[in-house]
């Protein structure tokens, strides 16, 4: 299990990094006297994206408030660019069902690498894109394969989680349509 930690550790790391750094320069570059409108925007777009993805990150690893796991989704597609996000069906799950529906959410929304419609139901979810990126290791870590990389932790936790909820997940990929299934 501790190589499985490392890669989450790595995965968390990468995920936080991005907006982290934007944070970091904008801040530099203030320092020095910049006042530049797009450089505030810069910093709220970073300042957003950092907390949206930590938030998710928690939630979906087990820390987050149940009650508030559809606003969590929400802010983190948003500051996913083209990404639309669709809810369908009951959406009122317990906290372990619905931290598995907001990990399959990531993963799906991570394959479409532009403008995609994420949709989340009471079984899985969808993602539909003009293309799609999805990793064969990720599908492997989903149906319960050991992860190889950062990117196939969250798989691999996730297929843990859903064995535990005596359920797998089925990944069903076209190039044009990703769908995760609890089954």
């Amino acid at each position: 299990m501790s190589e499985l930690a490392t890669l989450v550790a790595r995965r968390l790391c990468h995920d936080l990094a991005g907006p982290a750094g934007a944070i970091a320069t904008v801040v530099e570059l203030m320092g020095e006297g910049a006042t530049d409108p797009e450089l505030q925007s810069l910093l709220a777009d970073s300042s957003a994206a950092l907390l949206a993805t930590l938030r998710l990150h928690r939630f979906v690893l087990g820390g987050g408030d149940a009650s508030d796991y559809r606003a969590c989704l929400r802010a983190w597609v948003a500051t996913r660019e083209g990404v639309e996000l669709h809810w369908t069906g009951d959406q009122q799950h317990a906290p372990a069902a619905a931290a598995l529906l907001l990990g399959l959410a990531m993963i799906a929304a991570e394959a479409a690498p532009g403008a995609a419609t994420l949709t989340v139901a009471d079984t899985g979810v969808t993602v539909d894109a003009a293309r799609l990126s999805f990793d064969p290791q990720i599908a492997a870590a989903l149906a319960g394969a050991p992860a190889a990389t950062p990117k196939g932790s969250l798989a691999a936790l996730l297929s843990h989680a859903a064995a535990g909820q005596g359920r797998r997940v089925i990944a069903d990929s076209t190039p044009t349509r990703l769908k995760l299934t609890l089954a």
